[in-house]
């Protein structure tokens, strides 16, 4: 759809949009974004928010309030809608199908269908070689889920100081060890701030009593100048009068001179300390905006690596799928028997839902329809379900479908 600002304004985010995003503070935040089938999107550091409904205007807003924290409280952001005229005419096929991805919606297919455009099922061949294979994948398994762990509770430390705030374990109440050592790597690091900001104060308060003892000094200085000029201006009167000799006026010139330049070095040495407290200061102010910036910079890491670890998660777990949980068993089996199981999600009313299928289940314009391998029994126990009318209907009661894309 093309649309001039004026229509943009008036456009309200549907499923399949696709827009971009640009934060002129980090050059590293521009992403074109596409609002998924169950309306929802998701950005760096402001996470996942509903963009189905919304006006460009509106989810500018959203993602300002979620990003101000981040930067100070300005955010100088801009949103795009691009071109995507097939959106309302699209289905989307995930799970353990050849090529998962979207696909034109035409009238009247079916569960069937989709997975007949989406490449058919997926299929791999099982040896009795693939137990090693099982054994490595439950393996690196099991390495990922602990390195989430690990990133989860950094991400959560980052989030916290990027906050200000001293405490993660109290906002979680976990006696986590990997919060636990997070919580320490925490209090080094304030504790290091600390020392700095001590220094600072330090150097603050020995630079006033510096310029406190100046002070003192160039008043005194000048009380002396004063009483000099008294004496400079008798001893004139009197050489007038012939009651001195005029060598003595010299003697009181110089020293007013003499004066006159101790005070003149004496403004100097102020004048130098003034300057020095004011470089600690903003040296300090430059540490500080260093490190919220490096914290920035550290979190987005953390949040990628995140991505990525869950990423390799859920494909390892797809594989496993396909082998079978016997197959590293040893007993020669091939693995369980599993049957194609379907759902399709579905936005009605602003609302999404997800309900079981079956193959003849009709989709529509939009439906997001996933497929994954269950055991028989499971498989039987939802066919038996769908029979009794207790599932598979499109009011099922909304899913929050985030966190299974």
């Amino acid at each position: 759809m093309t649309a001039s600002a004026s229509g943009q304004s008036a456009y309200r985010l549907q499923p399949g949009d696709t827009i971009a995003i640009w934060v002129s503070e980090q050059e590293g935040l521009r992403r074109q974004v596409v609002v998924g089938p169950d309306g929802w999107l998701s950005f760096p550091l402001a996470g996942h928010l509903k963009g189905e409904g919304l006006s460009l205007e509106e989810l500018e807003v959203a993602l300002s309030d979620r990003l101000r924290v981040y930067f100070k409280n300005s955010v100088n952001l801009t949103i795009m809608l691009q071109p995507n005229p097939q959106h309302l005419q699209t289905i989307y096929v995930v799970g353990d199908v050849m090529t998962p991805g979207s696909y034109p919606y035409r009238a009247g297919m079916t569960v069937l269908h989709t997975i007949s455009v989406a490449g058919g099922r997926y299929r791999a061949v099982v040896s009795a070689t693939d137990q090693d294979r099982v054994v490595t994948v439950r393996r690196a398994i099991e390495v990922a889920r602990e390195q989430e762990r690990m990133l989860g509770a950094r991400i959560m430390r980052l989030e916290a100081e990027i906050r200000g705030e001293t405490s993660i374990i109290s906002q979680s109440g976990s006696s986590d060890p990997l919060l636990m050592q997070e919580q320490m790597l925490m209090d080094a690091r304030r504790q290091a701030l600390a020392t700095q900001e001590d220094a600072r104060q330090l150097a603050g308060r020995l630079g006033g009593e510096g310029n406190a003892a100046l002070r003192e000094q160039i008043e005194a200085v000048e009380r002396r100048i004063s009483l000099a000029k008294q004496r400079y201006d008798t001893t004139a009167k009197l050489i007038a009068k012939g009651g001195m000799e005029a060598s003595r006026l010299i003697e009181r010139e110089s020293e007013v001179a003499e004066l006159e330049g101790r005070l003149s070095q004496l403004k100097a040495e102020m004048a130098t300390a003034d300057r020095t407290i004011a470089a600690e200061e903003a040296l300090f102010k430059t540490r500080m905006e260093e490190r919220q910036t490096q914290l920035l910079v550290e979190i987005q890491e953390a949040r990628r690596l995140m991505e990525e670890t869950r990423a390799g998660i859920i494909n390892n777990e797809g594989i496993l799928g396909i082998y079978g949980e016997s197959a590293g068993s040893g007993s020669g089996s091939q693995g369980v028997t599993q049957e194609l199981a379907y759902s399709i999600i579905r936005s009605i009313d602003g609302k999404t839902t997800e309900f079981p299928a079956a193959e003849t289940t009709l989709v529509e314009a939009g439906d997001l329809v996933r497929v994954h391998y269950m055991s028989v029994g499971e498989a039987s126990q939802q066919v038996g379900a769908q029979s009794d009318g207790t599932l598979g209907t499109a009011s099922a009661e909304p899913v929050d479908t985030s966190k299974t894309q």
